[in-house]
């Protein structure tokens, strides 16, 4: 749940603070390719025991920085915002590629 209320925040943070800029392509697909990946988090058997208490970071924390990183690139001041866009989409392709294996086969 935490993951659904950052995703909306970050969107809508982008929003606002960049009202003149229209969404680019990249970054439609990075909300859309969230959006599926919420989908198969939370609607999707099997479902993880609530015992694991580490998994919300890889599946919860990871793509909303991902999705941070992609919206907002210019806050990585270390490096070019592509370099920050592409690392924030393998990280959210990383993460959806380990839900989809451990739906499909761990759990």
């Amino acid at each position: 749940m935490l993951l659904l209320i950052a995703a909306i925040m970050i969107v809508l943070l982008r929003r606002l603070l960049k009202a003149d800029e229209p969404f680019q392509g990249y970054e439609w697909l990075a909300i859309a390719t969230l959006a599926i990946y919420l989908l198969c988090y939370f609607y999707l058997p099997p479902f993880a025991p609530a015992s694991y208490q580490r998994m919300g970071l890889l599946y919860e924390m990871i793509p909303s920085f991902s999705l941070g990183a992609i919206l907002f690139p210019e806050l990585g001041s270390r490096y070019p915002e592509k370099v920050v866009c592409v690392l924030g989409g393998l990280g959210l392709l990383t993460c959806a590629v380990i839900l989809a294996i451990f739906k499909l086969s761990v759990w």
